[in-house]
This record gives C-alpha cells, sequence and structure tokens, in this order.
C-alpha cells in the first residue's frame, strides 16, 4: 500500500516523514496487489521514511501511566493496518486493533470495554485482558493479555476519538477515497458484504464529522495506492 504524507500538525515542532510500501504486479482478474517493496516518496520536496515517525513517536511524552499511546484512525478499508503494522515493527510496539472489540453489529458503542479492560489497567501499570471479536464466527473468541508496553499502537476506526484524545502521544489519521476504501473491502469480504459496508460507511461518517477526528491529528498520511483496487462488482 503507497503510503503519501499530506499534512503535518506543526504544533509537535518535528519534522515527520512515513515510509511507503508500493503495492506491485496484479495478480488476478480481481487485480489484487501485493506488498513487494518499502519505497521513500519525496513529500514537501524531502524523503519520507518510518525511522522519522519512530522518532517522533520515542520523541513524544507518554500520557497513559508510563506507555505512549499512538492512534492510527480512519474510514474502513482506508490502509490503516498496514501503516500501524509497519510503524509497530519497527519502534518494537505493542499492537492493538479496535477490530478485536467491534462488529459488523457494534461499530462504535464497544469503546467502554476497551477502557476497562486494556486502557484503565494499562495507566495504572497493570496488565489489561480482554477477549477477542471473530468476525468469521460473529461470536467472542480467546483471551489476551497486554502487559503495560512502552508503545501502544491503537489501530482501528475511532482509534483517536475525543475519548482518548487527552491520552495520546501521537495522533495518525489513514485518507483515502471512498471508492477505493469500498473496493478494497469487497475484495477482502466478499461481494455479497456490500450492504454491510455501505451501512459501515454511512455510519463511520457520521462519527467522524461528529467526532472531527482528522481535525485534531497530528499526522494525516494518504492510503491511496499506486495501482489499482481490486474490482468491486
Amino acid at each position: 500500500m503507497g503510503m503519501k504524507l499530506v499534512r503535518l500538525r506543526p504544533t509537535r515542532g518535528t519534522k515527520m516523514r512515513c515510509m511507503a510500501d508500493q503495492l506491485t504486479e496484479a495478480v488476478d482478474a480481481a487485480i489484487t496487489c501485493e506488498l513487494r517493496l518499502l519505497e521513500p516518496l519525496l513529500s514537501c520536496g524531502r524523503q519520507v521514511r518510518v525511522d522519522d515517525l519512530v522518532a517522533l513517536v520515542e520523541r513524544s511524552t507518554p500520557r497513559l501511566g508510563a506507555t505512549r499511546l499512538v492512534a492510527v484512525d480512519g474510514p474502513g478499508g482506508a490502509g490503516k493496518s498496514t501503516l500501524a503494522a509497519q510503524l509497530a515493527t519497527a519502534c518494537g510496539a505493542t499492537l492493538l486493533h479496535t477490530d478485536d472489540f467491534a462488529s459488523w453489529d457494534n461499530q462504535l458503542d464497544w469503546w467502554p470495554g476497551l477502557e476497562q479492560q486494556v486502557l484503565s489497567p494499562i495507566a495504572r501499570g497493570q496488565v489489561g485482558r480482554y477477549q477477542r471479536y471473530d468476525w468469521d464466527a460473529r461470536a467472542w473468541a480467546e483471551w489476551h493479555e497486554v502487559a503495560p508496553p512502552a508503545v501502544l499502537i491503537l489501530e482501528g476506526v475511532s482509534a483517536a476519538c475525543a475519548a482518548v484524545r487527552d491520552r495520546l502521544s501521537l495522533s495518525v489519521w489513514v485518507q483515502t477515497p471512498p471508492e477505493m476504501r469500498l473496493a478494497r473491502g469487497l475484495h477482502r469480504d466478499g461481494v455479497d458484504s456490500r450492504p454491510l459496508w455501505q451501512r459501515w460507511m454511512a455510519e463511520e461518517d457520521l462519527h467522524f464529522a461528529a467526532d472531527r477526528t482528522s481535525e485534531h491529528a497530528d499526522v494525516i498520511i494518504s492510503g491511496q495506492t499506486s495501482c489499482p483496487p481490486p474490482q468491486a462488482v
């Protein structure tokens, strides 16, 4: 997934860059893009690399107890998971997905569970424990423990919402055109999921408009790929 730095908030006082993966090679009739290599891009006249994003995390102030909480937010299918995985690997962070709490039938009202089971314990220096939701089985699955890490990356829709904003050390917003996001979603979940995706996208639009998440982001990144999205039929 090719990612391009769009905007940095000057309030952090740091020049940032992010690393982009270039998706190449369309592999079948659905035009599936494979993650092939990491390629630095130019933004604002300088190259951008994930190391600089890591450096910004390291220079930030822990606000969740002794933990630096980093949010990677944006609408469904924007490319958040790829970016969050890169960043977690690069800075040795613990990665937590909001999809482990959400479901098709509970898009946003799960937040108290995340607070009680993970964020509050970590803020107290204690181990968090949560039960992962299985989207395929549509049921709760195994339990996971989260020891207080130096850096916790929270990835997914509403990860940088107002409820947690004052505890974030860094917030990243990933934006991608809706037609590309829908195409990715249907490629992953099947064309029969179109009504679910359409409902999901409508609900998240309302959430983001009310929450004004992107306006408070420290970094805004484009998740648009350099190759065509999977065909949505």
